[in-house]
């Protein structure tokens, strides 16, 4: 799990944080992080929750989103596009 909402979060998220095969939550709401949501969350497994909601976040979402998606959160940005499928 990686939680860091509210934290004032600056720049773009980090693709090395997606690297963790077991990455389960990751709730990044609520800061200021811009640029696009990094294509590797569609290979996480694991992952059954994300939020980025809250943030200055641009670009299309990326998908499929595995089929263990739970909950996710990417309102409040700036993102285009048709929310993907899972798989």
């Amino acid at each position: 799990q990686f939680h860091c909402h509210f934290n004032n979060l600056i720049g773009y998220i980090p693709s090395e944080l997606l690297y963790s095969t077991q990455l389960q939550e990751l709730d990044l709401g609520h800061n200021f992080l811009s640029g696009s949501i990094p294509s590797q969350v569609n290979t996480l497994a694991n992952l059954h929750y994300l939020d980025v909601s809250h943030n200055m976040l641009t670009g299309s979402i990326p998908g499929p989103f595995p089929l263990s998606m739970e909950y996710l959160n990417i309102s409040n940005n700036y993102l285009t596009g048709t929310i993907p499928t899972l798989q």
